[in-house]
């Protein structure tokens, strides 16, 4: 049985700063560094892009587009929380879409 991995949001006093994790990863490689920089007053949201911390499947019938789609919307979400400065920390792939 294989459970999906859920988006990391850690509300904080200061900035934000939006994680990006790798390929194949999810969220939850990001735990670490998010409660470190949460611990520091930062708001920190780590999202999982679309196919990512399911079943494999499902992974590879995602797209690179579907991943940008996820990170812009990740975004996007801390936008709505009222965040304008917003860091963007990525590994990997996630670094990646955080230069895009």
């Amino acid at each position: 049985m294989i459970t999906k991995s859920k988006d990391l949001y850690l509300e904080g006093p200061g900035p934000a700063v939006l994680l990006l994790h790798s390929f194949t990863g999810s969220a939850n490689e990001m735990r670490g560094l998010a409660r470190f920089l949460h611990a520091a007053g930062y708001t920190c949201y780590a999202p999982n892009y679309a196919g990512h911390g399911e079943s494999p499947e499902r992974l590879f019938a995602t797209t690179i587009e579907d991943v940008w789609q996820s990170a812009q919307a990740g975004l996007a979400f801390l936008r709505d929380q009222g965040h304008n400065d917003i860091f963007l920390i990525g590994q990997s792939l996630g670094g990646v879409m955080a230069l895009r």
